[in-house]
């Protein structure tokens, strides 16, 4: 049998958010002179043909994986792996990873990379090439303003952060995108099982708690989404394939005390992603 999953969240900005590229990559693409202050905005057509700004899809995933790779490597720890750090990890600071982590002979794929995709870099990187990995999951936005296939154009000038501080007083020149209020985030996992959609549950409840932030490193402007579950669907795919309404097949999700339910349904998602860590930290 094979299983897919579609989960969906309620999009709740909390904080303003900011549609543009980093800094970084404005400049490497060519939009922006170094040291330009300006922010390269998306922009997309709604359904009476006008542009108006919009928001990465792509950006969402980032955020995700970024959210799980810290849940991964605290749960390894509380496992007894005290030095156990992702492959995420490994690629930001790659000497320190190294030092605190020789090359192993295991190849397989970290929890993280089963997910979101990856290149084995467990076993180094000779065999990274035989052990890549597309990601099964994939997040799109319902009725919303998915900048995926947008265009892009320059915005008036913007000041950085650090300004505000100095020239107290003065309002940031920034264009603030506004999303429909029904906006929903939905991820599809094909194939899913439990531990990629106990993994993408959990990464949900650490976005919507505020630690993880869109864009609060390398890009600008974006801020606190509350993630609120909405509905989902997990189950056989052929199921879902011969299903004329599937809106038939999904599962209301309210509530504060929520649950995704799993296969084994009296099995919580973060038992799910303990067992699958300690396994993974026993075979290295």
């Amino acid at each position: 049998m094979h299983n897919m999953a579609i989960l969906q969240w309620r999009w709740r900005p909390a904080a303003p958010l900011v549609t543009g590229y980093s800094q970084n990559l404005a400049e490497a693409a060519g939009k922006i002179e170094r040291g330009q202050r300006q922010v390269i905005n998306l922009e997309t057509h709604n359904p009476q043909g006008n542009l108006r700004p919009s928001f990465l899809a792509s950006s969402v995933k980032g955020v995700f994986r970024s959210a799980a790779a810290w849940l991964v490597e605290r749960v390894a720890r509380q496992s007894g792996a005290s030095n156990y750090i992702t492959c995420d990890y490994s690629r930001d600071v790659p000497e320190k990873w190294r030092s605190q982590r020789k090359v192993s002979k295991n190849v397989a794929l970290c929890p993280v990379c089963r997910v979101f995709g990856g290149s084995g870099c467990l076993g180094g990187d000779d065999v990274a090439p035989v052990t890549r990995f597309k990601s099964p999951v994939s997040f799109n936005f319902n009725r919303a303003n998915d900048a995926t296939y947008g265009s892009v154009r320059k915005s008036p000038p913007y000041r950085f952060a650090w300004e505000q501080i100095e020239n107290k007083g003065k309002q940031l020149r920034v264009e603030q995108l506004n999303f429909e209020p029904d906006t929903v985030l939905e991820a599809r996992l094909d194939p899913a099982n439990d531990f990629a959609v106990a993994l993408l549950v959990l990464s949900a409840d650490l976005i919507s708690s505020g630690f993880f932030r869109f864009g609060r490193f390398t890009s600008r402007g974006y801020g606190v989404v509350r993630l609120e579950p909405h509905k989902y669907y997990y189950g056989d795919l052929m199921l879902l394939m011969a299903q004329e309404n599937i809106s038939s097949l999904f599962v209301d999700v309210k509530g504060t005390g929520y649950q995704f339910k799993l296969s084994q349904e009296e099995q919580l998602p973060i038992l799910v992603v303990q067992d699958v860590v300690k396994q993974f930290i026993r075979e290295l």
